[in-house]
This record gives C-alpha cells, sequence and structure tokens, in this order.
C-alpha cells in the first residue's frame, strides 16, 4: 500500500511540470476591479488573429496624428498663417483652404511636429498647433521649431501632457506657420502634424 501511494505521488509530481509547461502559450488577461469573468487565448501555432467586438479602452488613449501643408513654398517673412489640412489645398498660397480637422470626439492636444523637405539654413521657421473652439483658432503656444544653428534643421517635435489643451467633439485641430525674415532656402516645402489623443 505505502508503494502504491509513493508511485502515486511520485507520477503526480512527474505530471506537475509537463502540464505547467504545456500551459506556456496561454496569454492571460488580468481581469479589471473585482470581476471574475475573463478571457485567455490558448495557440500553438506562431500567429492568430482575434476579432473584438465592443469600445477597445487603452491606458494610453487612442491617438491620432493629423498633418497640414500649404500646397507651395511657405512665405518667409509670414506670422502665423495657418496652413490647411494636407491634400486639401487651393492651387496658390493666398487662397483659404479648410484650416481645421474635426476629430468628432473629446480629448486633447499632446504633440505637434515640422518637417522640411529641405535644411533651413537661415533663421528658423515655426509650426504652433492650434485648438479651434468652434468660432475661431485658439493658441496653444505648443511650437515646435526648425532653423540654423538649431538642434534640428529638417525636423523637430514638442510635446505636452494629455489634458492641456482640450477639444469637444464638436471642436477641432490645426496648425499655423510663422517664417522670420531671411529665411532660406525660400523654396522650402514644409508640413506641421498635430496628434491628438482621445
Amino acid at each position: 500500500m505505502k508503494r502504491l501511494l509513493l508511485a502515486l505521488g511520485l507520477s503526480l509530481a512527474l505530471a506537475a511540470p509537463a502540464f505547467a509547461q504545456s500551459d506556456l502559450t496561454v496569454q492571460r488577461f488580468n481581469c479589471p476591479g473585482g470581476n471574475t469573468q475573463c478571457f485567455r487565448v490558448h495557440t500553438g501555432t506562431s500567429s492568430m488573429s482575434l476579432t473584438l467586438s465592443g469600445d477597445i479602452i487603452a491606458a494610453g488613449g487612442y491617438k491620432v496624428a493629423y498633418t497640414f501643408a500649404h500646397p507651395n513654398y511657405s512665405v518667409v517673412g509670414s506670422s502665423d498663417v495657418q496652413a490647411p489640412i494636407a491634400g486639401s489645398g487651393p492651387a496658390t498660397i493666398n487662397a483659404t483652404g479648410p484650416l481645421y480637422v474635426i476629430p468628432g470626439y473629446a480629448g486633447s492636444i499632446i504633440s505637434v511636429s515640422i518637417v522640411s523637405n529641405t535644411a533651413i539654413t537661415a533663421t528658423a521657421v515655426h509650426a504652433e498647433a492650434i485648438r479651434w473652439d468652434g468660432t475661431t483658432g485658439q493658441a496653444t503656444g505648443l511650437t515646435a521649431v526648425i532653423g540654423s544653428g538649431l538642434a534640428q534643421t529638417t525636423r523637430a517635435t514638442a510635446t505636452q501632457a494629455r489634458g492641456t489643451d482640450i477639444f469637444t467633439a464638436s471642436e477641432g485641430v490645426g496648425c499655423r506657420f510663422t517664417r522670420t525674415a531671411g529665411s532660406t532656402p525660400t523654396n522650402a516645402m514644409i508640413a506641421c502634424i498635430v496628434t491628438v489623443v482621445e
């Protein structure tokens, strides 16, 4: 009897590692709060498909980048000139295209980036994120700068904490450029990217 119990105990002890090893393919998802129902995925393949329905909520928020650019060269010696949504600009830089993106959900501006197709070799170019309140554009002070003597001559990014410049579902975002007098080359094509988070 003792031998039988010892053999049974030894068999169970040897079986445990094998069971644990086979369970390494399980991806566990921690249930939030006091919820007791959750799910896990078993897979023995190198890839799998997963379809979810309903809203997906991420701790870091859902980020989207919007691009603004003039259809032509940026104007040297200009101040606070808004650029239209990229790809929607009119034929000439003096005409007005759609200036704001309306995301359709509440969120906030978290970064602005500026990029040029060529290095700015004299003075500087600024890109500032704009929050549209439904009536007028509101300056945020969040500005990315490229230029001669700066760390970046073709691209730069400025960031801020989420919730600093908030917009509602009926409001929007835009970008405006300031290009100081004497900036070269005069034919630099420059775009601005404003990133928002839900």
